[in-house]
C-alpha cells in the first residue's frame, strides 16, 4: 500500500465519521480500531500528511496512544470535504459505466399505464430481469416493457417488481426490474 492510498483511506474514514455520521471528533483510539492491521508508524504517517497539508481541523497533544500520536480531529476543511465528495462521485460514475457496459443494450418501449405515458429508452433484457439505462425514470409494478425483435415481431413484459437491488453508490434501485413475459 502506498502512502497516498493510506492517507486517502484515512481521509475517507474521517469524512464518513465526521461528515456523514456527524461525530464530534475522532481520537487515535477510533483510528487504531478502524485500521487495526496498520502499524502505529503507518497511521502516524497518514495523519501527519493530512495534518501538514491542512486537511484537518485538529488539536495535537504531546502524548501517544499505543504508539500513535495523540490528537483530536474536530473536522475537515471544506476543500478536503470537496476532494472526498468528488472522488465518491467519480467512483459512482465508474460503477454506473461498468454496470451499463456489462450487458448488451437495445431500444425498448416503457408503457406506464398508471400515468398513461409511453417512453422510449435503452434497456438490457435478461431471463426474468430488465435493466433500464435511464436511472431517473421510475418503473413501477404493472408497467409494460416492449421490445422489437429482428423478425419484426414484438415481445411484451410486465413488470412484477421494481428495485431488485437497494440503492448503492448513488445508483437508484429501480434500474433493475423483475419481469414476466406476456
Amino acid at each position: 500500500m502506498t502512502s497516498k492510498e493510506d492517507y486517502n483511506k484515512l481521509l475517507l474514514f474521517l469524512y464518513k465519521e465526521l461528515i456523514k455520521e456527524k461525530k464530534d471528533g475522532i481520537s487515535p483510539k477510533n483510528v487504531v480500531r478502524e485500521f487495526e492491521d496498520w502499524s502505529p508508524e503507518r497511521i502516524n504517517n497518514s495523519y501527519v500528511y493530512l495534518r501538514d497539508n491542512h486537511y484537518l481541523k485538529f488539536i495535537s497533544l504531546p502524548s501517544n496512544y499505543n504508539g500513535v500520536f495523540d490528537f483530536w480531529i474536530q473536522g475537515l476543511y471544506p476543500y478536503a470535504i470537496k476532494l472526498v465528495e468528488d472522488e465518491l462521485e467519480n467512483k459512482k460514475q465508474e460503477k454506473l459505466r461498468e454496470i451499463f457496459n456489462e450487458n448488451p443494450w437495445e431500444p425498448i418501449k416503457l408503457i406506464k399505464k398508471d400515468e398513461n405515458k409511453t417512453l422510449f429508452l435503452d434497456g438490457s433484457i435478461g431471463k426474468d430481469v430488465i435493466y433500464i439505462a435511464d436511472t431517473n425514470i421510475v418503473v413501477n409494478k404493472g408497467n409494460i416493457i416492449e421490445r422489437n425483435l429482428e423478425n419484426g415481431e414484438s415481445e411484451r413484459y410486465i413488470v412484477l417488481d421494481k428495485g431488485l437491488i437497494s440503492e448503492k453508490d448513488g445508483i437508484p434501485s429501480h434500474y433493475k426490474v423483475k419481469v414476466k413475459k406476456e
